[in-house]
């Protein structure tokens, strides 16, 4: 069932008797001149959706019975990116899923900034909270965008429907209906243990304590950490198309260790000099704004 809420602030959700491919095909998107200082009274007005079962009809993440809708806002895309098409081609190459693309509110204020969104069977929250990382990740991972925003995955995250700035494109919404559609089958593929999926969020996401690999070298038996295996890969070299995905992940770690920002960029600089492929297009400029972007989001 789809929700809409009418809006930013509002957790009573009103029922609607569709499908949310079938609502948007004939919704009247609103029209808005967007400015620094009015962007969020504009988002505290806007109107937003939610796609499952709530019981009640009440958004909070207790009452999400199960989802049916994932959406993932893009709003660090990757900057060889340069317009709304380009942005469609990688994500229909790269996914080969069967999706709905359009802006933001804020698209065009500070550069482009998208939503998609997919038709899923219906996920109980912890499925679609794996599902919707395991796509964040892939997104991250071929290029798409440099960060993510990890609102996406709260099991209760409404989103914003499509609303035209000034900024807009003639054609607001996009679709890409070549893809797969995500079927029960393949879903549930996708969600098994030893799937590509958890294998993907692995490569991104620290173990929890005490689920580090055990390894033995010579008579001595301990476990490997996470910055460890984040060393062992980077000592080993990082291609360009990596980079930014893997000093990320380096620099979010030791951040989180305890290191001083200081002195974390003065050794991530070495390492990018050191490690990672040199064409000239990721400098040490590259690491300050992915280290600036981690702290901001940590404060």
């Amino acid at each position: 069932m789809l929700y809409i809420q009418h809006g930013l602030n509002n957790a009573v959700m009103e029922p609607i008797e569709a499908k949310f491919c079938e609502f948007i095909r004939t919704y009247e998107p609103q029209t808005v001149k967007i400015t620094k200082e009015n962007k969020q009274q504009l988002k505290n007005n806007a109107d937003y959706a939610f796609s499952g079962r709530l019981k009640n009809n009440k958004r909070t993440k207790e009452n999400v019975e199960y989802r049916d809708l994932i959406a993932i806002d893009l709003d660090h895309i990757g900057s060889e990116l340069e317009n709304p098409q380009a942005l469609f081609d990688r994500i229909k190459s790269n996914l080969g899923l069967c999706f709905a693309m359009y802006p933001t509110i804020s698209n065009g204020l500070e550069g482009m900034r998208y939503r998609i969104v997919f038709s899923v069977p219906p996920l109980a929250p912890e499925d679609y909270q794996t599902l919707v990382k395991g796509l964040s990740y892939m997104l991250l991972q071929n290029g798409t965008i440099s960060e993510i925003d990890k609102s996406n995955w709260k099991t209760s995250q409404i989103f914003g429907l499509p609303i035209r700035n000034q900024f807009s494109p003639e054609e607001l919404i996009m679709y890409n209906l070549d893809g797969e559609i995500l079927t029960r089958e393949n879903t549930e593929k996708l969600l098994a243990e030893n799937g590509g999926i958890r294998s993907l969020i692995s490569r991104y996401e620290p173990p929890k304590k005490g689920n580090g690999k055990t390894v033995i070298q010579g008579n001595n038996t301990h476990t490997i950490s996470y910055g460890a295996k984040l060393l062992n890969l980077i000592a080993g070299g990082i291609s360009a198309g990596y980079r930014n995905n893997i000093m990320n992940k380096f620099l979010w770690y030791w951040y989180q260790q305890g290191m001083e920002p200081g002195k974390l960029y003065q050794l991530s600089c070495v390492v990018r000099k050191n490690f990672f492929e040199d064409d000239g297009s990721f400098t040490d400029l590259d690491n300050a704004r992915i280290l600036q972007s981690i702290i901001r989001k940590e404060k």
